[in-house]
C-alpha cells in the first residue's frame, strides 16, 4: 500500500447519462490498483452534510468530477467546507470552463481545474485567477474484456472479423434551432452580438468561442470610439475582465448551439450519401432524418453498454464538442475496443496523432468529403488504422490517468 494520505472522490447524480459517475469509478480503480486507499463517497442533491463526517482529515486528493459541492460556505467559520479539509481539491471539467463560472469565481483554498482540452486550460489559467492552477487530464478509455482478442498490446483477427456494423456515433441529437429563439429575444445590441458571435464560430469554426466573443467586443467599442490609451501609451480594448465574463456567460448555449449545427450538417452528408448510420437513444426520433431508411437507431446504452457496440463497428465517428484543442473519452474508446476512430479535427489530435494511419480526420470546413473518406476506409484499411489506433489507445485509459495525477500531486512516474 502507498504511504500517501487517501484519497475522497466523489459521486452522484446522473449527468451525461452517468458518465461522469463512471470516470470516477473507474479513476478511483485505478488508484487502488496502483496501491492508493480511496473513498467513494456519493453525495445526492440535497445530502451535502454527508461531508461533515470527513471534515478535519488529510487526504491525497478531494476529486469531483464538474461538482459543486466545493461551493458549500460556512458563515459561522468565515470559510468554505473544504478549507477545512486538508489535501488538494481538484474538479474535473469536461465541457467549457464558462459553464461553472460563478462557481471557479470563489473557491476554496488549494482548488485545482483539471480538463481536456489546452484552450480551457489557458481560459482558466487567465480568467479564473482565485483557481490554485489548472492542469490537462483527459479522460481514460475503457474496454470490453469478457471476450478474446482485447487485453493485450495487439488488437487480433479475433476482433476484427467479428465485426457487424459499418459505422456508429454515439453522441445524441439536439436540435441547434431550438436555441435561435434566445437570440431572437435579446433587444438592440445584445441581439447584434448575439448574432455576430453565432455566425462566427460558423465561419471561423477553428477559433476558440473566447477569441471570436473578444473580436466582435473590441470591434464594437471601437466603434462606440471607447477604446482607450493606458499609461504606457499602448491602447486597452476598454473591456474588463469581468464584463467580458458576464457577456460570454449570457451566450454560452450559443456553443452548444454551432456544435449541434455541424453534427448535424455531418451526419446529413453521410445519409444522403446513402451510407448506413448507427445511432442510440430516443433523441434521434426527433432529428429531421428521422425516417431515413438508412439511419438506424438503437436504444440508448449505458456506458459499459457502449463499448460493446464500439466492438461490433468498424468506424466510429466522433464530432467534438467545440473542444478546439481537446481528445475526448469517446475517442479512447473507440481506440481501445478496436474502432477505426473517425474525427473532426483538433489541435491535439492532428499533433499527437498520425491522420490516415491511427486515425482519421476531417476539416469541419470540408465536411462533403466525409463520406468518400468512409467508403475508402470501409474497403479495407480502416482494419491497420485501427489496430494502430488500438497501440496509442492503451497509453490512454484509466490506470495511465491514475499515474498522470500522482506524478502531478507527488512527481511520481
Amino acid at each position: 500500500m502507498s504511504n500517501h494520505p487517501p484519497f475522497l472522490i466523489y459521486t452522484g447524480g446522473d449527468l451525461c447519462y452517468n458518465t461522469l459517475n463512471v470516470f470516477a469509478e473507474k479513476l478511483g480503480e485505478a488508484l487502488r490498483n496502483l496501491g492508493e486507499e480511496v473513498i467513494f463517497l456519493n453525495v445526492e442533491a440535497g445530502e451535502e452534510g454527508k461531508l461533515a463526517e470527513y471534515v478535519g482529515r488529510e487526504y491525497g486528493a478531494i476529486i469531483g468530477f464538474q461538482t459543486y459541492l466545493f461551493d458549500i460556505y460556512l458563515p459561522s467559520k468565515g470559510c468554505f467546507l473544504h478549507d477545512l479539509m486538508q489535501g488538494p481539491k481538484i474538479n474535473i471539467q469536461l465541457d467549457h470552463p464558462i459553464w461553472m463560472k460563478n462557481h471557479y469565481a470563489n473557491v476554496p483554498a488549494n482548488t485545482f481545474l483539471f480538463t481536456h482540452d489546452r484552450n480551457y486550460i489557458a481560459f482558466a489559467n487567465y480568467y479564473y485567477p482565485n483557481l490554485s492552477g489548472a492542469y490537462l487530464f483527459p479522460p481514460g478509455g475503457m474496454q470490453v474484456r469478457e471476450n478474446a482478442g482485447i487485453g493485450g498490446t495487439q488488437l487480433t483477427d479475433e476482433i476484427t472479423s467479428r465485426k457487424t456494423m459499418n459505422l456508429i456515433f454515439m453522441g445524441s441529437y439536439y436540435d441547434y434551432r431550438n436555441y435561435l429563439p434566445a437570440i431572437y429575444a435579446l433587444h438592440g445590441e445584445n441581439r447584434r452580438i448575439a448574432g455576430r458571435f453565432l455566425s462566427a464560430m460558423k465561419k471561423k469554426f477553428n477559433a476558440t468561442p473566447e477569441e471570436l466573443l473578444r473580436e466582435i467586443l473590441v470591434e464594437r467599442k471601437c466603434r462606440n470610439g471607447q477604446k482607450t490609451e493606458n499609461e504606457e501609451g499602448d491602447y486597452s480594448d476598454g473591456i474588463s475582465d469581468r464584463e467580458f465574463l458576464t457577456i460570454f456567460d449570457g451566450l454560452k448555449n450559443l456553443i452548444f448551439c454551432v456544435m449541434n449545427y455541424y453534427r448535424e450538417k455531418v451526419i446529413c452528408e453521410i445519409l444522403e450519401d446513402g451510407l448506413t448510420l448507427d445511432v442510440y437513444g430516443d433523441t434521434w426520433k426527433n432529428s429531421p432524418f428521422a425516417s431515413c431508411e438508412n439511419l438506424r437507431i438503437h436504444p440508448a446504452l449505458s456506458p459499459e453498454e457502449s463499448l460493446l457496440e464500439m466492438r461490433k463497428a468498424k468506424i466510429s465517428l466522433n464530432i467534438m464538442s467545440w473542444h478546439k484543442d481537446g481528445y475526448t473519452e469517446r475517442i479512447a474508446n473507440s481506440f481501445l475496443n478496436g474502432a477505426c476512430v473517425l474525427s473532426d479535427e483538433s489541435t491535439c489530435l492532428k499533433e499527437q496523432y498520425e491522420e490516415g494511419k491511427e486515425l482519421l480526420l476531417f476539416s469541419l470546413g470540408e465536411i462533403q468529403r466525409v463520406p468518400a473518406m468512409i467508403r475508402e476506409a470501409l474497403k479495407g484499411s480502416w482494419k491497420e488504422i485501427a489496430a494502430r489506433g488500438y497501440k496509442r489507445g492503451l497509453e490512454d485509459t484509466w490506470d495511465e490517468r491514475a499515474k498522470l495525477l500522482l506524478y502531478y500531486l507527488y512527481g511520481e512516474e
